[in-house]
């Protein structure tokens, strides 16, 4: 191999590296599955927002009794700790066996733009499916809220609290639903509400501890 092709072999091995380490890191997201107070099952999705918590829908969390997580690498762990927000279908689970720094970085989300969503439809995880961002600041009254995304994503049951992703893995929103008899029609909440819940959480965990 002459020296011209050397070189170019190396700048591509160097591009390539480069490539790797700046890569944005995939969220971990996560497979729920719940039983409740009443010995009821069911199951959902989230994802890793920061360090050991998970964010996720509400409804996902409220009743319930006992919590499984899986992972991508397919290790199960009990959750430690839920929350419910009371304003709105978002809920956040702890783990403590979770070791690995993450900060989910969050973006408002834009018509027409591609995202992705990453879930448990009918426990089978994980699952990705393509959309873009069909509609902003939309009022469902069935939802309680009148700011949600609405996107073509294709979501099932076992994808609420599921992720919706950028190409460069920010949190656009967090499915929550799909309205009746609608084709298409998948319902999340954006990323400033998922972020300001996420915030008031975090103050109410230190209030805990705090006054213990």
């Amino acid at each position: 191999m002459n020296r011209k092709y050397r070189i170019i072999v190396l700048l591509v091995i160097l591009g390539c590296l480069l490539y790797i380490k700046y890569l944005p890191v995939s969220p971990e997201v996560v497979k729920i599955e719940v039983i409740s107070i009443n010995g009821d099952k069911w199951e959902g999705s989230g994802v890793f927002v920061q360090d050991d918590i998970i964010l996720t829908a509400g409804h996902i969390v409220q009743d319930a009794d006992l919590i499984d997580i899986t992972y991508l690498n397919g290790n199960v762990v009990y959750a430690s700790s839920w929350y419910k927000e009371d304003n709105v279908n978002i809920g956040f689970i702890k783990v403590n066996t979770w070791k690995k720094e993450s900060i989910l970085r969050f973006t408002k989300p834009k018509v027409g733009q591609t995202v992705i969503a990453i879930g448990n439809p009918f426990g089978y995880y994980p699952v990705m499916t393509k959309g873009i961002v069909s509609a902003t600041d939309i009022y469902i009254p069935f939802f309680g809220i009148n700011k949600l995304i609405i996107t073509d994503c294709a979501a099932n049951p076992g994808n609420s609290g599921c992720p919706l992703l950028t190409k460069s893995n920010k949190l656009v929103g967090m499915v929550i639903g799909l309205k009746f008899a609608a084709n298409c029609f998948v319902c999340a909440i954006p990323s400033d509400i998922c972020k300001l819940s996420l915030e008031k959480y975090l103050v109410t965990e230190e209030l805990k501890e705090s006054c213990r």
